[in-house]
């Protein structure tokens, strides 16, 4: 399954490799966005994963040149139903937090760079069961780590595709695919 997300990424630098305009990744540039992510929960002795979606602002200031600060705020978009025995159970993200390190790599003279992340996310999620009569909120944090691709197609606007390990838990993992859109300034 992770190998169709790397043939993905490797075709989206193919892509964005045609334009002409350098990544923007200097001391002193900042950047605002959004991303739309598919969210993963894998919980440990359950064969079905939770899929719910989210909207994550990000805001980012490279403090020297290809490393920056970002902070990302996000909210669910939508929830997932699964079938557990004979209920169905819904999980949503209601909301999620974080401060990351990002570190770019420019490849060469092209508009596209490699990126890793990694800082720390704190994200609430609930779970719930008209069947079941029940509803449950929990919180979490942890550490987080991902990789992505961006291309810069103008000075002032860049797109993103990444994966994210949001939180990576002895007993469940929530991972993420998401693709976004940043203006620099």
């Amino acid at each position: 399954m992770k190998g169709k997300y790397l043939i993905a990424l490797a075709g989206t630098a193919a892509l964005m490799a045609s334009t002409a305009t350098m990544a923007d990744v200097r001391a002193g540039s900042t950047y605002v966005g959004g991303q739309y992510s598919w969210l993963t929960y894998d919980e440990s002795g359950i064969d079905t994963d939770l899929k719910p979606t989210a909207i994550v602002a990000r805001v980012g200031h490279f403090v020297v040149d290809h490393f920056a600060i970002e902070a990302r705020a996000g909210t669910g978009a939508s929830d997932d139903t699964i079938h557990f025995g004979p209920f169905d159970v819904t999980g949503e993200i209601d909301n999620m937090f974080g401060l990351y390190g990002v570190g770019y790599l420019p490849l060469g003279d092209s508009p596209v760079s490699l990126y890793g992340l990694a800082g720390f996310t704190r994200a609430k999620a609930t779970l719930s069961s008209n069947a079941l009569d029940f509803s449950e909120s929990d919180s979490d944090s942890g550490f987080s780590y991902g990789i992505g691709i961006q291309g810069q197609f103008t000075p002032q606007f860049s797109v993103n595709l990444e994966y994210t390990s949001y939180l990576d838990k002895s007993d469940y993992e929530v991972t993420s695919i998401g693709l976004g859109a940043n203006f620099h300034f």
